[in-house]
């Protein structure tokens, strides 16, 4: 075999094996496309549950600003921070997917949990309850822990401009944030689900 023939037999038998792997590669694109596995489920018993809600959660942009709500201690404020919290107190019993496609009986667990959003504004609330009272200072002592621990976890990174005295002051800055209405909705759903399902309602 010559030289030239010998040249073009390898291209021909590298041009093969490339051929191979290419359509070895697409057929396990294909069937990775097409293995849609169920999503895990639950029981919400012992350590079996999510780290976080099964909710897709968008960002949205939140302009800071000294609001005139939300005062240390004003007639008003006790209504105010309640508020953020919700009549479920921040907490929820997550709905158990069922097995069964047929069976479409809804399932709630009967343990609670907590959302951390939620244990943050009802610590920014007993904070401002000591501040004005003085009631309860262990409690706060939590708090304080789990806000530094909340705030050191998102570490944002937004950049505050010096405002006056070396004292940065934020207000005006546009922070990206994950969209906390989805939260709100979640555990309102949640919450108004619940209920029906305590007082043997048609769900």
């Amino acid at each position: 075999m010559n030289e030239r023939a010998r040249n073009l037999y390898i291209a021909a038998a590298l041009a093969l094996v490339l051929n191979v792997v290419a359509v070895f590669h697409n057929l396990r694109l294909i069937s990775a496309s097409q293995n849609t596995e169920s999503p895990r489920i639950y029981s919400y018993q012992g350590d079996d549950y999510p780290q976080e809600l099964p909710i897709e959660i968008a960002t949205v942009a939140l302009k800071f600003d000294d609001t005139p709500h939300y005062r240390l201690n004003t007639s008003e404020s006790m209504g105010e921070y309640m508020s953020m919290i919700g009549p479920y107190k921040g907490f929820i019993r997550p709905v158990i997917p069922n097995d069964d496609p047929n069976d479409k009986t809804i399932r709630v667990s009967e343990r609670l949990f907590g959302i951390s959003m939620f244990h943050q504004l009802h610590c920014l609330d007993k904070i401002r309850s000591v501040l004005v009272s003085g009631s309860n200072p262990r409690h706060a002592q939590h708090c304080m822990n789990y806000l530094r621990q909340s705030v050191l976890c998102r570490a944002d990174t937004m950049l505050d401009p010096e405002f006056k005295d070396g004292v940065a002051g934020g207000v005006g800055a546009v922070h990206v944030c994950r969209d906390w209405s989805a939260v709100y909705a979640y555990a309102q759903d949640n919450w108004e689900l619940w209920g029906r399902k305590k007082h043997n309602a048609v769900v």
